[in-house]
């Protein structure tokens, strides 16, 4: 298990903030669709690189839960606040909050890398191949 105690918060904080100016300066004031895109790849990116600078794979996990209550807030956004926008993000922004809570609690926030990402490093042993691995599993967790 690996610890990046020291850089986790200030970790999630940068990364986040890369995903939002991505938004801001990539994404389109007429297509919500584009900003969310515009976030996701710089998310997917930072989050990649994060993990392959760091040695510790959990960025995406520790991010998972809060991301797409941002996805939901720039829709709601978009469509001007209408009431059924505003229902859905303050659902989804409950559940959100509710996933975060239990991932705290149970150490998500901790700065340990998740256990199960050594297993699947060792399963795969090439480190070129953990690599591939890595960006494909961040980007089938945006996009899905």
């Amino acid at each position: 298990m690996k610890q990046t105690k020291s850089t986790t918060v200030p970790g999630i904080f940068l990364i986040l903030g890369l995903g939002l100016a991505s938004g801001l300066l990539f994404g389109s004031p007429a297509d919500p669709l584009m900003t969310v895109a515009a976030v996701s790849t710089a998310l997917i990116i930072a989050c990649f690189f994060a993990g392959a600078v760091s040695g510790d794979y959990s960025w995406v996990d520790r991010l998972w839960s809060v991301v797409p209550v941002g996805y939901v807030w720039v829709y709601a956004a978009y469509g001007e606040f209408a009431p059924p926008l505003l229902a859905m993000a303050l659902l989804v922004t409950l559940w959100g909050a509710r996933l975060t809570f239990n991932f705290a609690r149970r150490g998500g926030y901790s700065g340990y890398e998740d256990y199960r990402w050594g297993v699947l490093r060792r399963r795969i042993g090439n480190p070129i191949l953990w690599q591939l691995f890595s960006f494909f599993f961040i980007l089938d967790a945006w996009l899905y």
